[in-house]
């Protein structure tokens, strides 16, 4: 049997193990205190898209208004779909916001606990966070999923199933992607981009204007999604306005007209999104460009505040957010490595081979035949994501982590995969 004819097996084999193993005992899983906040914030899904109350001061001063709607519109409709008419009134019912045991507050005293032997009196709030995380979960085998169509279609089917199998099974995407909060819709909104751009190259490099334009507006409103659900999500918009420049100075000796596709389509890209960013977010109907920025900046500054209050994970310098980034990912006892072999770096060497073959494979490619292949946008995405985590990491906290653990783990797959194939030719070519 061809390893060709596997792909649809293994694309139901994915989709089975990822649904049986990402599902179990999700009612237990440990409560992350942001499960709460995202789950109370699921009301202005009824402001939004029931009341189209767009001029509520509830977009304005309750709940942290400069940060993202697009992750508690996506909870609420959940809700909805669960039977839910008025969120805010289930919320109240459910006591969702009330304190609990010892006068604390019960996402506090629960706080990386499994949910088990709760009280009774706590289960209708508890049971929001369920559905939440039902909702996290879809979207994280989704991911999984694209993964794996991603890189069959890209490269080989050995690499996608691997890629997706180690991604899938890392345990800090486990232990977040599960929870009611926007991680999994993040890095679904990432590799949509991935595929989107691919895309979008194959029409641009056939000269298809029109599939083109029309790539190039899919590209703002998924970018609009990505920065919906989490801010740090504007690491798309730096990736795809990256390789569109990237583009322009690829195909310098080409036409002019093919350069001023590439401008529209950055035009196109850049109105999408800031269109469909701004038309979610009421917070910014007026002074939009004042409340745009402050979106992100705002972010930041709570993010040094934040610093007072947790000293122990608190990161000062970018020099030390990078040392960080460097130990937890790549070195022998890494938080976050994929293969933590006691003393000696397994994934530091197998994310440089990766590096170096990715590297070789996209100047082979853009020196001979000036085409953007996978591997030059992995590269590209990798040091997007690695200069922003550094720029924007102040604290040491996990889920920070996942866009550049998803990124090595690419890398290293992609090295694992070479080894296997070529160990496999040579033990063939040693049996004929």
């Amino acid at each position: 049997m061809q390893i060709n004819s596997l792909k649809p097996y293994l694309f139901i084999f994915i989709f089975l193990f990822f649904s049986l193993y990402y599902f179990n005992n999700l009612n237990i899983h440990p409560l992350h205190a942001d499960e709460h906040e995202f789950i109370k914030k699921a009301y202005y899904y009824d402001l939004f898209f029931i009341k189209k109350d767009f001029n509520n001061t509830k977009w304005h001063y309750n709940d942290s208004p400069d940060q993202p709607k697009v992750g508690p519109y996506i909870f609420g409709m959940t809700l909805h779909l669960s039977g839910i008419k008025n969120i805010e009134n289930k919320l109240k019912d459910t006591m969702f916001n009330k304190v609990s045991p010892d006068k604390t507050k019960w996402w506090v005293y629960w706080l990386n606990k499994k949910l088990e032997n709760l009280p009774s009196e706590f289960l209708p709030g508890f049971n929001l966070i369920f559905l939440g995380r039902i909702t996290s979960v879809l979207f994280s085998i989704s991911s999984i999923l694209l993964i794996f169509v991603l890189f069959i279609k890209t490269k080989q089917v050995l690499f996608g199933f691997l890629a997706s199998f180690i991604i899938g099974t890392h345990p800090l995407i486990f232990l977040f992607t599960r929870r009611a909060m926007t991680d999994s819709m993040q890095l679904f909104f990432f590799i949509t981009n991935l595929i989107l751009v691919y895309l979008y190259i194959n029409k641009f490099r056939k000269s298809n204007l029109k599939n083109t334009l029309f790539l190039s507006l899919l590209l703002g409103l998924n970018c609009a999604l990505g920065v919906g659900v989490k801010v740090s999500g504007i690491m798309i918009y730096f990736f795809n306005s990256a390789l569109l420049l990237s583009l322009i100075f690829i195909n310098l000796k080409s036409k002019i007209k093919t350069s001023k596709t590439i401008i529209l389509s950055f035009i196109l890209f850049t109105f999408s999104f800031f269109v469909s960013f701004v038309f979610l977010h009421p917070y910014t109907h007026k002074n939009t460009i004042p409340q745009f920025i402050s979106m992100f900046t705002d972010r930041l500054e709570y993010a040094d505040k934040y610093r007072l209050s947790h000293k122990t994970t608190a990161i000062y310098s970018r020099q030390n957010a990078a040392k960080s980034i460097i130990q937890n990912t790549l070195l022998p006892h890494g938080s976050y490595t994929n293969l933590n072999l006691f003393w000696f770096p397994i994934d530091l060497i197998l994310f440089t081979i990766g590096l170096i073959l990715m590297a070789k494979r996209a100047l082979n490619s853009l020196s001979t035949s000036q085409e953007i292949t996978i591997e030059f946008l992995l590269l590209l995405w990798f040091v997007i994501v690695t200069g922003c985590l550094i720029y924007y990491l102040r604290n040491n906290w996990p889920r920070y982590y996942i866009p550049i653990v998803v990124s090595i783990t690419l890398f290293e797959t992609y090295a694992l995969a070479k080894i296997a194939k070529s160990g496999y030719n040579k033990i063939k070519k040693y049996l004929s």
